[in-house]
């Protein structure tokens, strides 16, 4: 039950990891307009024309949360290892899914590279 609650930690770790660097990605897409802020309503307007970005800093600060609570339980270089490689992976996945964004054939190579060592790390483990 601790081994699953545990998996469950990291699998959202690198969820709202992959995630908030996608939501910022597309935050940061917008066009930048130097804002004066004399009012609500300017700080109101500055929020919404960067309401990915800020949202993506929402997601990204929980995930940092989770992400320390996975290092009490894991290893570092367990959690580090898989976590940061999937995060990877992730991101790569929902870039081209979400944003469109392409991605060669020699770095989707890399992505399954990723995934192998991934995979030798996690047998390894057990």
């Amino acid at each position: 039950m601790i081994i699953q609650r545990s998996l469950i930690l990291l699998a959202i770790w690198i969820l709202s990891s992959a995630i908030a660097q996608i939501v910022m990605k597309k935050g940061m897409s917008i066009p930048h307009h130097s804002y004066l802020i004399t009012s609500c309503a300017d700080l109101l307007q500055l929020i919404l024309a960067y309401r990915y970005l800020i949202l993506g800093c929402v997601i990204y600060a929980i995930s940092m949360i989770v992400y320390f609570i996975v290092l009490s339980r894991y290893d570092i270089h367990i959690a580090i290892s898989i976590g940061g490689g999937l995060v990877i992976v992730l991101i790569s996945l929902f870039a081209v899914l979400l944003l469109g964004e392409k991605i060669s054939s020699l770095t989707w190579l890399g992505i399954a590279c990723v995934v192998i060592g991934v995979c030798i790390i996690g047998v390894s483990k057990q």
